[in-house]
């Protein structure tokens, strides 16, 4: 079981740091919200939905929260396999249809990963590198 991380995402959250994924599970013990689409960042998950998954049906979609939280912990990727991060995502990957991921600046350029292994040694690189920026989209 993993603790919930982070903070409620309000209208105004920062969203250099955001993960949403489709899942039927319920996504609650990584930290994972379902999104309502009658409150918080309506246009901010519209827009990277629509931008990643245009046909996509609205439903079953979760925010993972405390990215930021998850990988600072990391700080050196040597570390990574032992972290929180690398657990959750090892399960997410399988549960879940696809992942949105990013941390940095923008969510449009994503670099697209097939398998889990890809997912894996393209966040590890990303902690590993100076401006630690982590931009994917898996399956």
């Amino acid at each position: 079981m993993f603790p919930i991380l982070g903070r409620v995402m309000q209208e105004d959250t920062d969203v250099s740091q955001f993960m949403m994924c489709k899942s039927k599970s319920d996504l609650k013990q990584y930290g994972g919200k379902q999104i309502n689409y009658e409150k918080e960042n309506r246009g901010l998950y519209q827009s990277a939905l629509n931008k990643h998954y245009p046909n996509a049906e609205y439903s079953d979609i979760w925010v993972i929260e405390g990215i930021h939280d998850l990988c600072n912990e990391v700080l050196d990727y040597n570390r990574f396999i032992s972290s929180n991060l690398y657990h959750i995502l090892n399960e997410l990957y399988d549960l879940c249809e696809w992942i949105i991921m990013w941390y940095g600046g923008e969510f449009d350029n994503l670099q697209e990963v097939c398998t889990k292994e890809e997912l894996m040694d393209i966040v590890k690189h990303c902690i590993g590198a100076p401006c630690c920026e982590i931009y994917v989209r898996a399956k």
